[in-house]
């Protein structure tokens, strides 16, 4: 119903490099992903971080495999839906056709650790601010002539993108 009604493009997922959690949409429900919740929201030990990162690994591997056509199943249980931003400490790459949003999730994840993948979670917040600050310098958008003239505030900037992606221009 989504795809009929061209809510596609209005979705944007924020990915990280070595995240687990994006990848769990991958594997069936079952008490691995109970636990890691746990694990993540609570700070216990419950799982071994490498049984849990080797079962999720798994599954985008055979969710990798589905979108290529080397193998049959009776369907992804995840398809993905709109934009991902996959980003690390090195800035960040938009995809949005859902086979290449499958296999960039399990490349990026393969090349990953356990420790990694629980880690990474946390980031988000130091991901965002520096992909706002790439894309802010890309633009020229620090006071330069016709810019936003930003005093260097994430929010100052946010609100200003906000604005001018809205049509609303700066009085």
């Amino acid at each position: 119903a989504i795809l009929r009604e061209r809510w596609v493009g209005s979705f944007c997922h924020v990915v990280s490099k070595h995240d687990i959690i994006p990848r769990l949409l991958f594997a069936p429900p079952s008490a691995h992903i109970l636990s890691l919740l746990h694990l993540c929201h609570f700070g216990t030990n419950s799982i071994p971080e490498e049984a849990l990162f080797s079962y999720v690994l798994s599954c985008a591997g055979k969710a990798a495999e589905e979108v290529e056509g080397l193998s049959e199943s009776d369907g992804l249980c995840f398809t993905p839906l709109g934009t991902y931003v996959f980003c690390s400490e090195e800035g960040g790459i938009c995809l949005d056709n859902g086979a290449s949003v499958v296999k960039m999730m399990h490349l990026l994840f393969s090349r990953s650790c356990p420790r990694q993948s629980t880690e990474d979670h946390f980031k988000y917040g130091e991901y965002i601010g520096k992909l706002l600050l790439q894309f802010l310098k890309r633009r020229e958008l620090q006071g330069e002539e016709g810019g936003l003239g930003l005093n260097g505030s994430t929010y100052d900037a946010g609100v200003s993108l906000a604005l001018q992606s809205s049509g609303i221009d700066r009085q």
